[in-house]
């Protein structure tokens, strides 16, 4: 009889776990995203052509899986059993850390420095970069780059045991030692510095805000602006314990664990001036009307610059905040900024190497010399270069034969005709799978001159003598 009741109940609690996601759904239903699994949106029964939608059945189980009540204390629970009982993440993109400290997954290899990148991925994101400041410059700005270092970067004594780390440099630390021509900050050695309290959060991917005012100082002095300039700071922050990192909201999105937030900014005067509502926004634009000034900053940025856009927002008197890429360096620019800010972590340091800046080509500083035509690609068919459209600009871009090239070729595209040429220097990317690739852009004046010219357009790089070898060419542009 005793086993019998005993059986009952188990019985009726397995009943009450099942039904209580449907259940539930009229007092409990999810209303918020956790870690990187967005709600989707309820399903219809007819899709955007009046048409009847024969995925609803399917939409409809997307959508409940999203939404079921109790979810994230589900999730939760799962997250602590497995990491009480096997020491184990229930989330593959979170990796448990010492002292309860979490990190991204996605920065294993660059821990590791299992796959580091070639030589030439190095000169490209190097050489971008340089392209891209001397761009700004001609614009009559002042350009910093910068690299938001990975936690475990900062902060390797709290990864858990058992990796395998090469005695190799990682590609950040490589790539450091080719900016000679870049502005740089340098934000290793910045948080490298600071001894004691760590400024990164313990719970989530980014630095603390604490950290962020020390970039936003930082940035700030490269951009050539001093510490009067910096009127988005004002005492000692105010202490807030209500921050959940975005990796204890993949884990525990019940919201267990919070860390302190600083406040600095106590009276932002800074306001939206575009559709975005939040710092999380791709692309924001930004006005202080009491700001003291007409300047303007340009940051191109990715998550990390989440916590510095209200630092910037507050001291300029407009600011435009981009996540896109290509970077559209002219539309976002204007006639008007006077500071334009690249930020990139460190794990998406490649990118800068793959995807080549929107902007007017301008020419190459550079003495065309009567070029030699023994390398070209069969010329007649325009093997080698590749034509396309991008936001109003003409994009060309290809690969070129790398036994001709060094690691540390630059590219230079040359039109019109053989004799007569215009030379334009070509950012250096991944194209084709090869990592000696090209793109440049030529706007709209650009490319309608080019066309009315004839002739050739080419791609050369510069043989060991200092001239230029062609190593293909497209024959006619009209």
């Amino acid at each position: 009889m005793k086993q019998n009741v005993k059986d009952r109940i188990f019985f009726i609690i397995v009943i009450c776990i099942l039904i209580l996601p449907s259940a539930g759904m009229s007092f409990h239903m999810t209303k918020k995203d956790i870690g990187n699994s967005p709600l989707k949106a309820a399903p219809a029964l007819t899709d955007g052509d009046g048409k009847l939608n024969i995925g609803f059945l399917h939409d409809a189980g997307d959508w409940f899986e999203s939404v079921f009540a109790f979810r994230p204390e589900m999730v939760t629970a799962d997250s602590l059993i497995q990491r009480w009982t096997l020491g184990a993440s229930s989330q593959d993109s979170v990796i448990l850390g010492k002292k309860g400290w979490l990190f991204y997954s996605a920065t294993e290899n660059d821990y590791t420095r299992q796959e580091p990148a070639s030589d030439r991925m190095l000169f490209n994101i190097a050489n971008n970069v340089r392209l891209l400041q001397d761009h700004i410059g001609s614009k009559g700005a002042s350009a910093v780059f910068t690299v938001a270092p990975n936690k475990n970067s900062l902060y390797p004594e709290y990864m858990p045991g058992g990796y395998i780390v090469n005695d190799a440099k990682s590609t950040a630390e490589r790539l450091t030692g080719m900016l000679q021509d870049v502005n740089y900050a340098d934000l290793y050695g910045l948080f490298g510095a600071v001894a004691g309290e760590p400024l990164y959060y313990e719970r989530d991917s980014h630095w603390t805000q604490t950290g962020a005012v020390m970039v936003y100082k930082k940035l700030m002095e490269k951009g050539g602006y001093s510490d009067s300039d910096l009127a988005a700071l004002s005492g000692e922050p105010e202490i807030y314990r209500d921050y959940y990192g975005d990796l204890s909201g993949m884990l525990y999105p019940s919201e267990l664990f919070p860390e302190d937030r600083e406040v600095y900014i106590r009276e932002p005067a800074w306001e939206y001036s575009g559709e975005a509502a939040d710092v999380t926004a791709s692309y924001i634009e930004t006005v202080n009307k009491n700001a003291g000034n007409d300047d303007k900053v340009v940051m191109y940025r990715d998550s990390f610059g989440n916590s510095l856009l209200p630092y910037f927002a507050q001291t300029f008197g407009k600011g435009v905040f981009s996540q896109n890429m290509p970077y559209a360096v002219d539309a976002d620019m204007g006639d008007d900024t006077d500071l334009v800010v690249v930020e990139i972590v460190e794990r998406h340091l490649a990118s800068l190497g793959r995807v080549a800046p929107l902007h007017k080509a301008h020419p190459a500083d550079l003495e065309v010399p009567a070029v030699s035509f023994e390398h070209l690609s069969d010329p007649d068919n325009g093997s080698g270069i590749r034509r396309s459209l991008n936001k109003g600009y003409t994009v060309f871009s290809g690969s070129l034969d790398q036994k001709y090239m060094s690691p540390d070729s630059r590219v230079y595209i040359l039109t019109g005709e053989e004799g007569n040429y215009q030379c334009y220097e070509a950012y250096t990317v991944r194209t084709d799978g090869s990592d000696f690739g090209f793109s440049i852009s030529f706007d709209e004046e650009q490319t309608a001159a080019m066309e009315a010219a004839g002739g050739s357009l080419c791609a050369a790089v510069k043989d060991p003598a200092g001239g230029l070898d062609v190593l293909c060419r497209m024959s006619v542009l009209r």
